[in-house]
């Protein structure tokens, strides 16, 4: 049985004081992470918990998120063979 993964997302008001903005990056956060969660592998029975912070002047576009979503799994991947080896 596969557990679930705990996702949170948090962008800073320094760089956005309005609300929609920072609501929106989150939603572009969970939106690439949720297309991109079946390429994490992860331990047997275990279940990871990430946070994911947003810290850029500069309001992203969704293909630049998701491609640091992509890169971020796949170093999680990298470590987690390390770690089998």
């Amino acid at each position: 049985m596969e557990l679930p993964h705990k996702i949170g997302v948090s962008v800073s008001k320094r760089f956005f004081k309005k609300a929609p903005d920072r609501n929106r990056i989150k939603r572009l956060l969970r939106e690439a992470y949720r297309l991109n969660q079946h390429d994490l592998i992860t331990p047997e029975g275990k279940s990871i918990e990430m946070m994911f912070l947003f810290q850029s002047p500069k309001m992203p576009e969704f293909e630049t998120v998701q491609q640091l979503i992509k890169k971020l799994i796949i170093e999680l991947n990298k470590q987690h063979q390390q770690l089998e080896d």
